[in-house]
This record gives structure tokens, C-alpha cells and sequence, in this order.
């Protein structure tokens, strides 16, 4: 009997073909002759190694606009539309929704229109997103989270539409 713990090869072992047999947590050299056919067995562990090296690992895939807004410099640094600023991310993030928040009260002591409505609403969308990729951390998690929170969002928007559809001073008989 042979002592399976051994899994240095000799000089000997070198002109021999390498099996790799799993013992609990760790793998194993163990010696199989060259005259002998593969067996089934043999096969099958031969079929499953050749299929594990043709497989490429999977990349993990890039936050939702890390081009736009990354950290840098171990979060020490942030870079933004281009620019590093040194300041954690977080911070910049706040300070970019206090500037938005400024831009729609003054916005919104300026004379009605369409055109402020619209950018009121432009506006807090963009604060939205920042909310929910930043502070909601949806920028690193699976996109099925993402998927979860956006269709309800495109239900709530379709049944908008219905609803402006409606008139307002009644059915005309």
C-alpha cells in the first residue's frame, strides 16, 4: 500500500500522468499508470478538468456610474464628471444634492411656467437617482434590486399617464 499523503513527485513521477483526486479540503497528486486506458472514472475527472480550464472566472460587473463618480485614492479623493476633488465621496454627493436643493427653491420663487415645472422635476429626478445609487447603495448591489425598484417606478408612471388621459370637468353627455 502506498502512502497517499506523500503528494511530492519524484523523478519517477515526472514520466507518469498526474491524476488529481480530492481528499476533503485539499487536492492530491496520485500517480496513474500510463499503460492503462482511462477508465470511466478517469473520464470523468479528466472531462471535468478540461471543461474548469475553458471556463473563464466571471468579472464582477462596474457599479452604475462609476465613469461619472468614483472614489480615488483609497476614498480619500473623489473623482466627479472628470474632475478629483479631495473630499470623500459621500461628502461631495451631499454637497451636490445641497446645491440642486438650491437651484429648485430658487427656482421655484421665479414666476410660473412650464419651463420651471419642468426643470423642478428634471431636478428632483436627478436628486433621486443620487439618493437611491449613493445612499441607498444600489450602485454596488445586483441589478435585480434595481429591476425591483424600477418597475414599480414605469407602473407608477403608466397609471400617470392614464390618469392625465381623464378630464377634469367631467364626461361630455
Amino acid at each position: 500500500m502506498t502512502d497517499e499523503t506523500n503528494s511530492t513527485p519524484t523523478a519517477d513521477d515526472a514520466t507518469v500522468p498526474q491524476s488529481m483526486w480530492l481528499r476533503g479540503d485539499r487536492a492530491e497528486a496520485v500517480a496513474v499508470p500510463s499503460t492503462s486506458a482511462p477508465t470511466g472514472a478517469e473520464a470523468v475527472w479528466a472531462a471535468a478538468r478540461a471543461s474548469q480550464a475553458a471556463v473563464k472566472a466571471p468579472t464582477p460587473p462596474k457599479p452604475l456610474m462609476s465613469s461619472l463618480i468614483d472614489e480615488r485614492d483609497g476614498g480619500k479623493a473623489t473623482l466627479f464628471f472628470g474632475r478629483t476633488i479631495p473630499m470623500p465621496m459621500y461628502t461631495v454627493i451631499f454637497g451636490t444634492l445641497a446645491i440642486i436643493t438650491l437651484v429648485e427653491v430658487i427656482i421655484s420663487e421665479l414666476p410660473e411656467g412650464f419651463v420651471g415645472t419642468l426643470l423642478l422635476v428634471v431636478l428632483s429626478l436627478a436628486k433621486a437617482v443620487l439618493v437611491i445609487l449613493f445612499y441607498m447603495h444600489l450602485r454596488h448591489d445586483s441589478r435585480i434590486f434595481f429591476a425591483a425598484l424600477l418597475l414599480p417606478l414605469v407602473i407608477a408612471v403608466v397609471a400617470t399617464m392614464f390618469l392625465l388621459a381623464v378630464p377634469t370637468s367631467g364626461y361630455p353627455y
